[in-house]
C-alpha cells in the first residue's frame, strides 16, 4: 500500500500539511470581535432597551430663598418639585423648623411671623417622597412702634411731669395764642387720635389722682406749688414740695422740666448759687436727694427749652446747661427738648449768636410762636409726639 496520510493529533509537533496553525494576533481580532457583535463586552455603554434605568431623585426648590418681615408681618413661599414620575405628585407640605418660629399654611405656604424677632427656617417637605426637601430662611425685625402702641405702655404706668407754660402747651392744655390753637392738641390730640390706649392725662399734684394708666401733671406754680419763672431755684424746690406731699413713691416715673425764661438764672458749674440761680450741682444734689428718698419712683431729666433768634432771652446757659446735663446722665433717661426743638421739620439746625459771642442752637421757626419763646401748634404736637416716643419706649 503507498504512503498513507498521517493526522495531526493535538501536541503533535509537526501539523498535518494541509492545515495551517493561526497566527496569535489573528485569534484575538476574531475573539474580541465576537465580543462586540454579542454586546458583551466590558465597559460597553450600550444599554439593554428592555431593563429600565434607575428612577431620577425628586428635588424640592423654595422661592423666594431668603425673605424678611416684621413681627407678627407675612410672607409668601412657593415650592417647586422636579424629578417625579407620572402619577407622583407635586405637591408639598409647609412647616416652620423652629419652636416658637411663627406658623406656616401646610397647604398654602403662607407665612405668619411670631411676635418675637428671630431667624427661622420654612420647609417644604415632598408628599411624594418624604425624605425630600427643600428650605428658606426668613428673618423676623421687631416691628416698630406705633403711636398707639407708645400709649399703651404708657399706660402701664403713673406718671408725674411737673413744667410751666411750654409744658402744658405740650400736654395740650394751654394756649399762648388765646385761642388761635385748633384743639386739640399736643398730648390731648395723640390721645384723641388713637382712643382706647388705655392712658388718660389729668392736671394736678394729687397721687389720689394719679392711678395706673394716668399721665399727671401741673406747672410749678399750680396751688399748693410756687415755682416761678426765672427763678429755676424755685422750681425745683416746688418740685420737692410735690413729691413730699405724696407723689414720691407713688407714681412710677417723674421729671421737670425748667424753661427758655431761666436761662439766666443757670450755671453749668459746680458752685453753690444764691436763689434765684441754680448751679448744674444744686440741681444733680436735688435729683439725687430725691431718688433716695423715693427708690421706688424712678427719676428723668429734661434739657432746658430754647429761645428763637432775636428773641429777649439768649441760648448760651442754656446750652451750657444741657451739654452738662447730656455728659451726666445716659440718654436713656433724657427728654431731649432741647434738641428737638432746635431741629425743624426737614432736621436742619437752628443757631443763633448768643451773650458769648458764638452761635448756640435755638428754637427752630418751624415751631416758634410769634412771642419767640412759646411753641406753635405744630410745636406743640411735634414734642408731644417725642414725648411719647421717649416714655412709651423705656426700658
Amino acid at each position: 500500500m503507498g504512503a498513507t496520510a498521517r493526522h495531526a493529533r493535538f501536541g503533535d509537533a509537526t501539523p498535518m500539511t494541509a492545515t495551517r496553525q493561526a497566527a496569535p494576533g489573528t485569534l484575538a481580532a476574531l475573539v474580541l470581535a465576537s465580543l462586540f457583535a454579542c454586546g458583551g463586552f466590558l465597559g460597553s455603554s450600550s444599554a439593554d432597551p428592555g431593563v429600565p434605568g434607575p428612577a431620577p431623585l425628586i428635588a424640592v426648590s423654595v422661592s423666594p430663598s431668603t425673605a424678611s418681615t416684621t413681627a407678627g408681618g407675612s410672607v409668601t413661599f412657593r415650592a417647586d418639585v422636579t424629578g417625579t414620575t407620572p402619577g407622583q405628585s407635586t405637591a408639598v407640605t409647609w412647616s416652620v423648623r423652629e419652636a416658637g418660629g411663627g406658623s406656616i399654611g401646610r397647604a398654602t405656604g403662607v407665612y405668619s411671623a411670631p411676635a418675637a424677632p428671630g431667624t427661622f427656617t420654612v420647609v417644604a417637605t415632598s408628599v411624594a417622597d418624604g425624605s425630600r426637601t427643600g428650605t428658606a430662611t426668613v428673618t423676623v425685625a421687631a416691628r416698630a412702634a406705633t403711636v398707639r402702641d407708645q400709649l399703651a405702655a404708657m399706660a402701664k404706668k403713673r406718671w408725674f411731669f411737673a413744667h410751666m407754660s411750654v409744658g402744658s402747651e405740650i400736654c395740650g392744655d394751654y394756649d399762648p395764642t388765646g385761642g388761635r390753637f385748633t384743639a386739640p392738641f399736643g398730648l390731648a390730640k395723640l390721645l384723641a387720635d388713637n382712643a382706647g390706649s388705655g392712658l388718660s392725662v389729668v392736671r394736678t399734684t394729687s397721687a389720689v389722682e394719679i392711678p395706673t394708666g394716668t399721665f399727671g401733671n401741673a406747672q410749678l406754680n399750680d396751688a399748693p406749688l410756687t415755682g416761678v419763672n426765672g427763678d429755676p431755684a424755685s422750681k425745683m424746690a416746688a418740685f420737692q414740695a410735690a413729691m413730699a406731699g405724696g407723689l414720691g413713691n407713688s407714681v412710677d416715673l417723674a421729671f421737670v422740666k425748667l424753661g427758655f425764661v431761666d436761662q439766666a438764672m443757670l450755671f453749668a458749674d459746680r458752685s453753690t448759687r444764691p436763689a434765684p440761680g441754680l448751679s448744674f450741682k444744686q440741681y444733680q444734689d436735688v435729683m439725687t436727694a430725691l431718688q433716695a428718698a423715693y427708690p421706688r419712683t424712678r427719676f428723668l431729666h429734661t434739657t432746658v427749652s430754647h429761645s428763637e433768634a432775636g428773641a429777649a432771652y439768649n441760648n448760651d446757659q442754656a446750652d451750657n446747661w444741657n451739654q452738662m446735663l447730656r455728659a451726666t446722665y445716659p440718654a436713656s433717661e433724657i427728654f431731649d427738648v432741647a434738641w428737638w426743638d432746635s431741629h425743624g421739620a426737614g432736621g436742619d439746625l437752628a443757631t443763633a449768636t448768643a451773650n458769648d459771642g458764638l452761635a448756640h442752637p435755638a428754637l427752630h421757626p418751624d415751631w416758634a410762636q410769634a412771642d419767640g419763646g412759646h411753641l406753635n401748634q405744630a410745636g406743640a404736637d411735634m414734642l408731644a409726639r417725642k414725648l411719647v416716643e421717649f416714655l412709651g419706649t423705656l426700658q
